[in-house]
């Protein structure tokens, strides 16, 4: 009987060897092979998206006259198709005497 119970310890203890060796080579494939300058070059890519919309909408911001014409629907066409082809939206509302608002755009 102890023949075949120390060859079922050495299959044992052979397997359990493999996989600490396999788990050990997967840290280190892993330290060599992964790429980690793609998530930092993401990362840089939604950062610059972000500022340009947000220096885009300054710009609009600061754009009164535009904005005046939007109000009082003085716009033209082709001023509001260059508005509604941005990425982003804009709630413009007026308040009247009452303290009432109305929905512009």
């Amino acid at each position: 009987m102890k023949p075949i119970i120390r060859n079922n310890l050495i299959w044992k203890f052979s397997l359990l060897l493999a996989a600490a060796s396999l788990f050990v080579l997967s840290f280190v494939f892993n330290k060599l092979y992964t790429n980690r300058s793609s998530v930092a070059e993401e990362v840089r890519h939604a950062e610059e998206y972000l500022h340009q919309q947000e220096k885009d909408f300054d710009k609009f911001l600061n754009d009164t006259s535009f904005i005046g014409r939007l109000v009082e629907n003085r716009e033209s066409i082709n001023e509001l198709e260059k508005f509604a082809a941005k990425k982003y939206s804009v709630f413009i509302y007026k308040i009247n005497n009452a303290g009432d608002t109305s929905a512009l755009v």
